[in-house]
């Protein structure tokens, strides 16, 4: 039987005097998508956060297992993995607005993980073969090689969402967490997006969570949801294996 990539067991997430998340557990396994729902304010953003170590949990613990590594990543209620940096090498977090420096090129900021220790082990260590691999995605994502030399503050606002979303998949990472990731895109773009997302997770076994306010979208595009309003965890009709175990409560 497959591992789970990510497992989240009795997490309880606080904001102030206020838990946000009580008792959650999610299981997810290699090449799945999923889909996190619920109205504003429910959690789905700390969720995200949470997982990509910038909240701190009351309690409970993440486990993250990745190909070079036979003992999983695990980020316990108040403590810190081993390695930081190379822990946010394997969990990534995209959020809602491209971070992006804006009097860079698009190269450049492609470029930027390139200057952290923790890519120095990746299979692109140097910039000749990220930029192959980031023009082979750009061309995935509709986007013209020509962007490339392009500065970075020129650009459409969904034009930085692919361009800051090509970033993070360059890293390779293991999980990937995607805030409103097509928010700021027309139809076309969001179903290429979806599109590749999917492949990629399927071919590479990248675990994937996403934060969508559209229903629509998540039903297409998930192998299984999570609405953290109600704490029930639903599958996508021709997924006959459950990927994601129920949650706990939630209190408000």
């Amino acid at each position: 039987m497959t591992q789970p990539v990510l497992e989240i067991e009795n997490l309880t997430v606080r904001a102030g005097d206020r838990i946000v998340l009580r008792d959650l557990n999610l299981s997810v396994e290699p090449g799945s998508i999923i889909g996190l729902s619920g109205p504003s304010g429910c959690g789905k953003t700390t969720l995200l956060r949470t997982l990509a170590g910038l909240i701190d949990a009351e309690d409970g613990s993440i486990s993250l297992r990745t190909r070079d590594s036979e003992t999983p990543w695990v980020l316990a209620a108040n403590s810190e993995p081993p390695d930081w940096p190379t822990f946010r090498r394997h969990m990534v977090l995209q959020q809602q607005r491209a971070v992006m420096i804006d009097d860079a090129t698009v190269r450049e900021n492609l470029r930027l993980p390139l200057r952290f220790r923790s890519h120095a082990p990746a299979p692109h260590d140097n910039a000749g073969d990220w930029d192959h691999q980031a023009g082979a995605l750009m061309a995935q994502f509709g986007l013209s090689a020509s962007l490339l030399k392009s500065v970075a503050g020129t650009l459409s606002v969904g034009e930085q969402q692919r361009i800051s979303l090509i970033r993070a998949l360059l890293i390779q990472p293991e999980a990937l967490l995607l805030d409103e990731p097509t928010s700021a895109l027309d139809a076309d773009s969001v179903t290429v997006v979806e599109s590749v997302i999917s492949a990629l997770a399927r071919d590479r076994g990248l675990a994937v969570v996403v934060v969508s306010h559209d229903r629509d979208q998540l039903n297409r595009w998930c192998t299984d949801q999570m609405d953290l309003a109600s704490c029930v965890v639903s599958h996508a009709p021709d997924n006959s294996e459950p990927v994601a175990a129920g949650v706990g409560g939630r209190v408000t």
